[in-house]
């Protein structure tokens, strides 16, 4: 449960404040993204919906069936065969730090294929208990690359991230319990 709040609040609930980009949720997945440019803008429209429509937007209508979450590397990748527990996932994180944000976000690409994305996050763990911990109303701010791969169909496949757990859990007075 302990990555699995820094996992979410990396890369789940990310109230960004983006440039207006078209409305993901009314894409054509029948169209090819072959792009660069259109898998940058499918990436914008996922971070405007994650602010703008929270708990509402089609969180998992982003994702491809299939889709591999490696996180930052500190546990083995999780592939999930449909995205519906990635949107159960999403609304927890949600409960847990409702006023996640990202902002200053630069989109980079190069001859990959893949989209790297780097922000500045803040918020506070003011929601729902996390490992036993009840929510401490202390704040964070982190920076984070996140590194997105979008199939043709302009899903996205797998995600890595590079954000520093431990200023984090410490920022937020988390008490990662040992077993």
């Amino acid at each position: 449960m302990m990555i699995f709040l820094l996992a979410f609040i990396a890369f789940g609930c990310q109230n960004t404040s983006l440039h207006k980009t078209g409305d993901a949720s009314n894409a054509d997945s029948s169209k090819m993204v072959s792009t660069t440019a259109g898998k940058i803008s499918i990436l914008k429209s996922f971070y405007k919906e994650t602010q703008e429509k929270m708990d509402t937007m089609d969180y998992g209508g982003f994702f491809a069936n299939g889709y591999t979450e490696y996180g930052d590397g500190t546990m083995a990748p999780k592939v999930y065969a449909t995205p519906d527990s990635l949107v159960i996932g999403y609304k927890q994180l949600c409960k847990i730090v409702p006023n996640n944000v990202a902002f200053d976000e630069e989109y980079f690409s190069g001859d990959s294929g893949k989209i790297l994305v780097l922000a500045t996050f803040t918020g506070t763990w003011n929601g729902i208990e996390v490992n036993g911990q009840k929510a401490t109303n202390k704040s964070y701010k982190y920076k984070d690359a996140d590194i997105w791969t979008l199939d043709a169909n302009g899903k996205i496949t797998s995600h890595r991230n590079v954000y520093p757990a431990s200023a984090i859990y410490e920022q937020v007075g988390f008490i990662a319990h040992k077993k």
